[in-house]
């Protein structure tokens, strides 16, 4: 059921392609531009590559090490990246429930606050999520340091997107309710998806295993490796 479910979600996608990229296209691509940005103010590269290439840091004098300058653009790429992923999620979430197809490339405001709504309550479970999120990857992040390889970054990607996707999908049933005005507490999505734990820890593991495959896509440097990390990463959206 749980493959099913997920089959299902992948077919919506590619039999309303030309929608899909209508509706969340352009939103991804500034989501994604933001970082794309900050990696070539840093460190002269346009490429999702420069971060995990880092700064050379001398550890004995600490000299090489990022200022606050990068650390607040970072903060302020990663607050512009999830609003436009937020309104992104609206804008499919419409499209699917009310056949609500935008005009333009970019999707209007919605009213209501809808992403608004939509961001908050996903903060909420993110805060709800915290602790134990950061629990496994202190438990996982060992793997990676040991092997130093591609292995590490799949088994730890895997494990942590499992135990996420597992939690979130318990709480976050009723986001898509909230883009057409119905709405739904995390208790109530908790209650409603009682029973159901086989089927959505199914469609956990197939949910992190597409994000762990991924994973490994996003390691393929120059423009290529952008081009490739940006659609990975809008179908994984």
């Amino acid at each position: 059921m749980g493959f099913r479910i997920v089959a299902h979600a992948l077919r919506m996608i590619f039999q309303n392609f030309g929608a899909a990229l209508k509706v969340t296209a352009s939103l991804y691509v500034l989501s994604q531009l933001v970082f794309l940005l900050v990696a070539l103010v840093f460190f002269g590269s346009f490429s999702f590559d420069a971060f995990n290439q880092g700064f050379d840091i001398d550890p004995a004098t600490g000299a090489g090490f990022p200022g606050a300058g990068f650390f607040l653009a970072i903060f302020v790429a990663g607050i512009a990246s999830i609003i436009l992923t937020t309104w992104m999620a609206v804008a499919w979430h419409r499209y699917v429930l009310k056949a609500e197809y935008p005009e333009s490339w970019l999707p209007g405001a919605y009213p209501s606050g809808k992403v608004g709504a939509y961001f908050w309550r996903g903060f909420g479970i993110s805060l709800l999520l915290l602790i134990p999120l950061m629990i496994v990857l202190a438990l996982t992040i060992g793997l990676v340091v040991q092997d130093g390889s591609f292995v590490g970054v799949f088994i730890q990607t895997l494990v942590f997107g499992l135990f996420f996707f597992a939690l979130f999908l318990r709480l976050a049933m009723g986001l898509p309710g909230l883009c057409v005005d119905q709405h739904y507490s995390m208790g109530d999505s908790w209650n409603m998806t009682s029973g159901m734990g086989v089927t959505l820890l199914q469609v956990a593991f197939f949910g992190a295993l597409i994000a762990a495959l991924l994973s490994l896509v996003g390691s393929i440097p120059g423009p290529l490796g952008v081009v490739i990390t940006l659609a990975a990463g809008w179908l994984q959206t």
